[in-house]
């Protein structure tokens, strides 16, 4: 979903830009996201692969930049000691793999491994 959702913004946003110097034709999309951006609101295509706590295109930019940030540093220097859960879409798919890890590291079984969060 990450994936997708930036492949999606970077092209709308792009052909916005085009279309308002007059490079590219004004699609029904990028209608949509031009008064998206005129009323502060997300559109509904970016609130499908975003989180639900985005109510204003402010709050949405300012999300998708803090998990490009969050997974570029743990991509460059490893994983990171802690976990910002705002940055991650799917929070069960982590907690998964974490337990997995921890499991095949210790030589455990899954299923005796329990994860508490605070």
């Amino acid at each position: 979903n990450w994936n997708l959702l930036l492949y999606m913004t970077r092209d709308l946003f792009k052909n916005c830009r085009q279309a308002i110097l007059g490079d590219h034709v004004v699609t029904e999309e990028v209608e949509m996201l031009m008064n998206a951006i005129c009323s502060n609101e997300v559109p509904k295509h970016f609130k499908e692969l975003s989180s639900p706590a985005c109510t204003t295109m402010d709050d949405f930019i300012a999300e998708v930049l803090d998990r490009h940030e969050f997974l570029h540093n743990w991509a460059t220097n490893g994983v990171p000691k802690n976990f910002k859960l705002s940055a991650i879409l799917n929070h069960n798919a982590l907690a998964t793999a974490l337990i997995q890890k921890y499991a095949r590291e210790n030589t455990l079984e899954v299923d005796d491994i329990s994860l508490e969060t605070e």
